[in-house]
């Protein structure tokens, strides 16, 4: 099994050619010379052979322990939170990577992670653990689908869980009744890029601006309808023009599509 922990745990006084041998080494002194170069071309690492892991970046280490973890060609490769500590380019670039070696070497990829993102772009299957229990295993487009948890809606990226429970216990008012006729069991999910602002002619539910969060391509507006703060996603027009004011009424509409219903449990296959 080859494994990369969230550390990485190169060691420290070899260089990226000693880091990516060590498996190899291993097996037998010397590796074939031919076997490392074709390591550290697979990966982008011949031009940084000489160098030590304190000068890499994130992603060239990452590399650097995809290389070592491979070279002693594993029938399992073990992977805890790979892309972590890196930014969007780079994690975006090591998934694309880390996609093509598996699709070509074939060797099955365990991928322990909290990041929701990371499971979607690197895994055919999820294990889904909650305190310690298993709520889900079961193919990765499953989960974009049919009936949902509300630990599953908030895992998968839903921004407004709201418990059945709640919405029984609470003042009967247009929003409440529109939620609780159309909530499953245990509640129901609301997504916030599924939500839209509209004018007052068309059909919707109407609140007061309370708070804006910046996003990279817009913003999100949590608006109290009814005394229920809903996040809607809002892509802003282009310059940025035309963000709305805390304290604003705006007019929210919410369409089918953009509901799950909850439930206790969900069946795994």
């Amino acid at each position: 099994m080859g494994y990369i922990p969230q550390s990485l745990a190169l060691f420290p006084h070899r260089s990226v050619a000693g880091n990516v041998s060590y498996p190899l080494e291993r097996k037998r002194s010397p590796p074939a010379a031919s076997e490392l170069r074709l390591l550290l071309d697979r990966f982008g690492l011949r031009e940084l052979a000489d160098r030590r892991p304190a000068q890499l970046s994130g992603g060239e280490r990452q590399r650097v322990a995809i290389a070592r973890a491979l070279a002693a060609a594993p029938s399992l490769l073990l992977w805890d939170e790979p892309l972590s500590a890196l930014d969007a380019s780079a994690r975006s670039a090591l998934a694309e990577l880390l996609g093509s070696v598996q699709r070509k070497e074939r060797i099955p990829l365990l991928v322990v992670t909290h990041d929701p993102e990371v499971a979607f772009s690197l895994a055919d299957r999820l294990l889904l653990l909650d305190d310690g229990q298993a709520v889900f295993l079961g193919a990765t487009t499953a989960l974009a689908e049919g009936t949902l948890t509300a630990f599953l809606a908030r895992f998968i990226g839903y921004e407004n869980v709201i418990p059945r429970a709640a919405l029984e216990g609470s003042a009967a008012s247009p929003l409440r009744d529109w939620l609780l006729e159309r909530s499953g069991p245990e509640g129901i999910a609301l997504a916030a890029e599924s939500l839209r602002l509209v004018d007052r002619s068309t059909p919707g539910f109407d609140g007061e601006l309370r708070h804006i969060a910046p996003r990279p391509n817009g913003v999100d507006l949590r608006i109290d309808v009814d005394g229920w703060l809903l996040v809607v996603r809002h892509r802003l027009a282009p310059g940025g023009g035309g963000c709305p004011r805390p304290g604003e009424r705006l007019r929210v509409e919410l369409s089918e599509e953009a509901l799950r219903p909850l439930a206790a449990e969900v069946r795994s296959g």
